[in-house]
């Protein structure tokens, strides 16, 4: 007969831990000698590669006369923002979003897609979830993203 396993967590320990938030630290990428911008252009989706960025939105405008014309805005530079262009451009292109990715990875690319702008555990886990659709075999946990943020040594996740 198997014995119970007592949790060495509390419930108010695991709940601060799925609310604890994260981004990405850039400096960590200079401390460990590797190159933030190289790891932000690896992560670029082919439209943002290839400057095929939107040139512009139309926006409607009611003239005087009250006809509508419309005109175009102008499009944004992202030649020296890559996170704007992975958050603007690649956040829902197929090639950036690849469910079989390694978890850390996709974890990365959802704080990169979110601005880098801190996120918490629990909404990671949702990103990542709704990410790989749940069909592919892992087992994937909200203790497990925080395990991967806490302890990572690869991708510079830093809490916040």
């Amino acid at each position: 007969m198997a014995e119970d396993t007592t949790l060495t967590t509390t419930e108010s320990d695991l709940y601060a831990l799925l609310h604890e938030e994260y981004a990405i630290d850039p400096t960590w990428y200079e401390r460990a000698g590797l190159s933030w911008d190289l790891a932000l252009k690896d992560r670029l989706c082919a439209d943002a590669r290839s400057g095929d960025a939107p040139s512009g939105t139309r926006r409607a405008v009611r003239g005087s006369g009250g006809g509508v014309r419309f005109h175009r805005q102008a499009g944004k530079d992202y030649s020296s923002d890559p996170i704007a262009a992975i958050k603007d451009l690649c956040a829902d292109a197929a090639d950036y979003r690849d469910p079989a990715l390694p978890l850390k990875e996709i974890v990365f690319r959802l704080l990169l897609a979110g601005g880098n702008q801190p996120a918490t555990v629990l909404s990671l886990y949702d990103s990542v979830m709704e990410w790989v659709k749940g069909g592919d075999g892992r087992v994937i946990t909200p203790e497990v993203v925080q395990r991967i943020l806490s302890n990572d040594r690869d991708y510079g996740f830093s809490r916040c």
